[in-house]
């Protein structure tokens, strides 16, 4: 059985890993997208819209189609982007909201938590590495995000941004 549904997120690829990032708006979802594609090598799936899909083979996401290809960079607006068609996504970044903070941390650590979407169900059995940041994404988040990756996926030394 195929589920679907929409999220308020953005997704790269990098290597094999596809990272879901989710946050408020503002909250940096883009800029570290950005500053993963430009420092590691990520490849863009989508921004701000995705269309997520569950599977027996786990959970997939696309763009939107009418944002594929598309990203919006802080201070340009809307610009064209190099995108792979889907991601499978193994690992999750949450932004926190300082209002939030306190109950996604809890949530995470009870493996409860999803991102904002508009049909949550499809999520509901599902659990992904999360890491969760502050809200405001820097060059600076981009390294603390490939450090845990490359801790948790590549073991230090396999991984697609130190080739």
């Amino acid at each position: 059985m195929k589920l679907a549904g929409t999220a308020h997120a953005s997704a790269v690829r990098l290597g094999e890993v596809g990272l879901l990032v989710c946050g408020p708006s503002g909250s940096g979802k883009s800029a570290l997208c950005f500053a993963l594609v430009s420092k590691a090598g990520a490849r863009w799936v989508g921004d701000d819209q995705l269309c997520l899909e569950m599977t027996a083979n786990g959970l997939t996401a696309r763009p939107h189609p009418a944002l594929a290809g598309k990203a919006e960079r802080r201070g340009d607006g809307v610009v064209n982007v190099s995108n792979v068609s889907e991601a499978r996504i193994t690992h999750q970044i949450v932004f926190e909201n300082d209002a939030e903070a306190g109950a996604i941390e809890a949530a995470v650590l009870h493996e409860t938590w999803q991102p904002n979407l508009k049909n949550r169900a499809f999520l509901s059995k599902m659990t992904l590495p999360t890491l969760i940041l502050p809200r405001m994404a820097t060059f600076e988040t981009a390294k603390a995000v490939l450090t845990w990756l490359n801790h948790a996926v590549w073991g230090d030394s396999d991984s697609p941004s130190s080739s």
